[in-house]
């Protein structure tokens, strides 16, 4: 039980509250995530962007916003998008149009975005333009699961939206639905009053910022409310910078024993274990690693493609690893997609890129 609580924050530290430029989120004495400003857009961040190249073999499409910043998004055949284009037909060269930074550049590639304007949660998205006439988009599993009576319910919960606008609810919510609804009412409420408060408007023939979005502190207040908020005393910003450099160490040491050795490269994330002074069996080290594993993916804000090769077990074992890691990734706020274990035993995960690395912040 003791590995869990590493992965559920309870304190974060901040140099200043009102212009936070450095924080730390812990649980316990353990670092979850380090943060450091930049000069980059927020994530979450909306600008109305000017297209500069349309890259149809790709579907995606390059664009510039405030300060000649490049940027990229896919291309996705929708009625926002259908309506955006206009008399055009299609989103091309020179178009303005909305879109909300999703993630950060890293290597080659520039800062990445989705087109139209979003406010996300961890239990919910609100989809700002999505072109249609539904409240609540839902996905098959969900409008299979909840009856008319109980999404009629739920609408009447929510603050209303603005025309055009719909709720899209997230794995999370879904879950949080059956005991722990006013959680959804109170995420949603925080979302729109905060777009709302400080949304800008300005000059619709160039690229500006129509809402600068959450720094990591807001968000972080966002996901957790309940979270202690504190000012940074030097032991805090000694420990977690020891924490954060130690964390980027090739070779990461497991309380147990066992050894993760963590390798990034351009196609993927690779994780190997080695039971090491653990002299743990197959079975057991595959299970006990996984809190680790959790909690280090979070820390070093890997993403991408993540192939662990785990000691080799049973197919049922298998089964009963990928629903335990399923249940230990919802506590990371990025939703790691958990594929599943590879004919060859390796297990898959996929993780949206977002925030930059730890390894390139702390540079």
């Amino acid at each position: 039980m003791k590995q869990n609580l590493r992965l559920l924050p309870d304190r974060l530290c901040v140099d200043n509250k009102e212009k936070p430029r450095w924080a730390a989120l812990f649980s316990g004495p353990h670092l979850c995530e380090f943060w450091q400003a930049t000069n980059r857009p927020h994530l979450g961040a909306h600008h109305l962007a000017r297209i500069t190249q349309r890259h149809e073999q790709h579907r995606r499409l390059t664009a510039i916003i405030a300060g000649d910043i490049p940027i990229s998004f896919q291309i996705h055949d929708s009625k926002a998008q259908d309506s955006a284009a206009g008399a055009a037909g299609k989103l091309d060269s020179g178009q303005m149009v909305p879109v909300t930074i999703t993630a950060d550049a890293r290597a080659d590639k520039p800062i990445q975005a989705s087109f139209g304007r979003q406010l996300a949660g961890r239990f919910i998205l609100i989809n700002l333009d999505a072109g249609d006439d539904l409240s609540l988009r839902l996905s098959k599993k969900q409008s299979d699961s909840l009856s008319e009576a109980k999404r009629g319910a739920l609408l009447e919960c929510l603050p209303p939206l603005p025309d055009g606008a719909c709720y899209i609810l997230r794995r999370a919510g879904f879950k949080t639905l059956i005991n722990q609804q006013h959680l959804i009412e109170a995420e949603a409420t925080a979302l729109l009053s905060a777009w709302q408060d400080h949304k800008v408007s300005g000059d619709e023939t160039i690229p500006h910022c129509l809402y600068r979005g959450r720094n990591f502190v807001e968000q972080t207040q966002l996901l957790y409310p309940d979270i202690t908020v504190s000012h940074a005393e030097q032991i805090d910003v000694d420990e977690a910078e020891l924490q954060a450099e130690t964390a980027l160490s090739e070779q990461y040491i497991c309380r147990n024993g066992a050894v993760l050795w963590i390798e990034p490269t351009r196609t993927a994330v690779m994780i190997d274990i080695d039971s090491a002074a653990s002299k743990l069996g197959p079975s057991e080290l595959a299970g006990d690693v996984l809190p680790e594993i959790v909690a280090a993916l979070r820390l070093r804000q890997l993403s991408g493609r993540i192939i662990l090769d785990l000691p080799r077990v049973s197919k049922g074992r298998q089964k009963e690893i990928e629903g335990t890691l399923r249940k230990m990734a919802a506590t990371d706020p990025r939703h790691p997609n958990i594929i599943g274990f590879t004919a060859s035993g390796l297990l898959e995960i996929k993780i949206r890129h977002g925030r930059l690395p730890l390894a390139e912040m702390m540079r």
